[in-house]
């Protein structure tokens, strides 16, 4: 939520222009996640 008041506030209130920008922070954000792995831990599968 403040993510998106911040967006509208850079934005000058413009709704489009804030939507392209959380965007923008979201790909980015996603980006340097992306390189992460997960190389421990445990899968368990249950069946009924």
């Amino acid at each position: 939520m403040m993510e998106c008041k911040k967006a509208l506030e850079e934005a000058g209130g413009n709704l489009e222009e804030a939507i392209t920008n959380l965007r923008k922070n979201s790909a980015l954000k996603a980006e340097k996640k992306s390189g992460r792995t997960a190389v421990e831990g445990i899968i368990l599968a249950v069946k009924n």
